[in-house]
């Protein structure tokens, strides 16, 4: 069995930064930007035995200055934690790997709040809007991510040719991660938060060969 324990700090000057809710930002207006990373890993490593396998931590933070504005990019994930075990010929000859990932969530910008307004033509009626506040950059975080796959396999001989038998499973348990939130209004004018949700439950069985 093997530890390794890692740390870092990297400093980061002009980057290049789209400005925060404009959906495209033309090359002349792009932020410079400068920010930090400091974070740590830790690797345990087992290669041989009836169960083998890694466990793998990292504890990451990032920040961003741009544009007189300081945020958490949107791929900074404080804690992230994979788990693979492996049981070699542990079932009529099968191999058996699981492999469990859990990090928690990332930021993104969503709508902190909303208000009515009014809007008055002479000469019509009055029309009622609403208008949504917007977080700052990057404000919120989606709920943590989690996921178990699954690989059965079992290699042999077909004629002159290795072949692989495998049945692989992503997402077994049909975990519901966001992928991403977006937002409509409902019947009584309120805005309603949706979920986009990332792979459910995938199976794939097929058969490699080596010629």
């Amino acid at each position: 069995m093997t530890l390794q324990v890692e740390a870092y700090y990297k400093d980061y000057r002009h980057l290049l930064e789209a400005r925060y809710g404009e959906v495209f930002t033309p090359p002349d207006s792009l932020l410079d930007a400068r920010g930090y990373s400091l974070g740590a890993e830790l690797l345990v490593r087992k290669t041989a035995g009836r169960v083998n396998g890694w466990l793998a931590y990292s504890w990451m933070w990032t920040r961003r200055e741009a544009g007189g504005e300081t945020y958490y990019p949107h791929y900074d994930r404080r804690h992230s934690l994979n788990l693979v075990l492996n049981f070699p010929a542990v079932l009529l000859g099968y191999d058996l790997s699981l492999r469990w990932t859990l990090g928690t969530g990332l930021p993104y910008a969503g709508i902190a709040g909303f208000y009515y307004r009014t809007i008055e033509r002479p000469g019509g009626p009055a029309e009622r809007q609403l208008e949504l506040i917007y977080s700052d950059r990057d404000a919120f975080r989606y709920p943590a991510y989690h996921r178990l796959d699954l690989s059965l396999s079992r290699t042999g001989r077909l004629g002159r040719f290795e072949a692989s038998v495998f049945l692989d499973i992503i997402n077994l348990y049909n975990a519901r991660n966001v992928l991403l939130y977006y937002w409509d209004t409902a019947a009584d004018g309120r805005p309603v938060r949706h979920q986009v949700s990332m792979l459910p439950t995938l199976p794939t069985l097929g058969i490699r060969m080596k010629f």
